[in-house]
């Protein structure tokens, strides 16, 4: 398949927005292989610290207008990335250091849908706590999002095929 000389510019166009995105498509995906593999806490702790620094150049490039609408929105979906990454690693912290209660823990156990891995224990003033489970359904709907970041970063890098 060919693409025009329209369409060759157009893409070419775009093509500068692809470095400012790099860095934090990489530092994202970084944190999503180490999930996949297992990763300690400390592990995790400092390739979120790696995944904002980049969202962070990037929404500077953001902010100054100097990037384009498209790589602005993807920007904004990095920055919820970095929000449910967060989230998980309060829960995690929760469970290191052994706290009963954590008026956190229901609230971002319901943002992603797992209400019931807090709940009261029946005689005692001790609730019942799931931190995996709610790590997990962070890192479910954080690999959901990545997916889609993916394919629209990548979507922009691609070339052109050149006509035979």
């Amino acid at each position: 398949m060919s693409v025009s000389l329209l369409d060759s510019c157009q893409t070419q166009q775009t093509a500068p927005t692809r470095v400012e995105l790099l860095d934090t498509y990489r530092a994202a995906r970084a944190v999503e292989a180490a999930l996949q593999i297992g990763v300690s806490y400390q592990d995790f702790s400092q390739l979120l610290l790696a995944f904002s620094k980049g969202l962070l150049l990037l929404q500077d490039r953001v902010s100054v207008g100097d990037v384009d609408p498209n790589t602005a929105a993807i920007a904004k979906d990095y920055a919820e990335l970095l929000t449910i990454y967060k989230d998980s690693a309060a829960v995690w912290t929760a469970e290191i250091q052994k706290r009963d209660w954590d008026e956190q823990l229901p609230v971002i156990a319901n943002k992603y849908g797992v209400a019931t891995a807090v709940s009261k224990r029946p005689g005692s003033p001790i609730p019942y706590v799931g931190y995996e489970a709610i790590r997990q359904a962070t890192w479910r709907r954080a690999s959901e999002l990545q997916v889609r970041l993916t394919g629209q970063v990548l979507g922009r890098t691609l070339m052109p095929v050149p006509a035979k």
